[in-house]
């Protein structure tokens, strides 16, 4: 025979144990237990054998479920011929014997269904929770930026009416705003917003401005110094 091999396990074994088999692998894996079942009634070419199916857990690749160790032992075989009232009862035996299985394997079924259903449920829980919260946050999120965005309209008409120079400068000493008053004095365009202070040369003579500003930023206090320039002025650093 050719072709590739299959690993999956009810393909390997023969269709008369696959009940017996799934109901033993369902309970070993419920119970974390060796489960055996004893006694399976296979036809061998007209002639019968019974064999035990063992399921054993073994820890495995994955913490989650266990590997498993599936022994099949032969325990019977049938060779002398059998008058037809013992045949009808084997077989009626072995029908039994199918029927229980099969019951247990709907019950398995539906015990893994139940638990998958809970499983379920459980996440939808707590998807939906997760989701609340980050409509909540989301919502804090939008206030909050509104908030910010009213405050930078405010601090802007404040600083338009405000006859007053002023330069406002980041801690990298970058220009953040500054009034229309500062203009002519630090010699400033709308477009210097963003740049070093120390790249743009003002209309006043003050040298040490660097420093004095390093000092403020260190200290944070105020220094003030009055300066000459195009206009006299007092500049007040804080």
């Amino acid at each position: 025979m050719t072709g590739t091999a299959s690993l999956q396990l009810f393909k390997l074994v023969r269709q008369e144990l696959a009940l017996d088999l799934r109901a033993a692998l369902h309970k070993a894996r419920k119970g974390k237990i060796n489960v055996r079942r004893e006694g399976i009634h296979l036809d061998d070419d007209g002639d019968f054998k019974t064999v035990d199916v063992e399921a054993i857990p073994i820890d495995g690749r994955r913490t989650k479920w266990p590997d498993f160790l599936v022994l099949i032992e032969e325990t019977g075989r049938g060779g002398v011929a059998r008058p037809g009232h013992v045949k009808e009862a084997e077989q009626l035996a072995t029908l039994r014997h199918e029927l229980a299985s099969t019951r247990e394997q709907l019950q398995s079924i539906i015990e893994s269904q139940e638990v998958t259903n809970e499983e379920l449920e459980t996440a939808k829980e707590e998807l939906q929770s997760s989701n609340e919260e980050l409509t909540t946050l989301n919502e804090e999120l939008q206030n909050r930026n509104a908030e910010l965005g009213q405050l930078a309209d405010d601090l802007s008409n404040l600083l338009v009416g405000v006859n007053i120079p002023i330069v406002i400068l980041g801690a990298d000493r970058r220009i953040r705003r500054f009034t229309p008053a500062a203009e002519p004095l630090m010699n400033l365009i709308p477009t210097d917003v963003g740049r070093r202070l120390g790249d743009i040369k003002p209309n006043i003579d003050l040298p040490e401005l660097d420093r004095l500003i390093s000092e403020v930023i260190d200290k944070a206090g105020i220094v003030e110094r009055d300066v000459r320039g195009a206009m006299d002025a007092g500049i007040r650093f804080a």
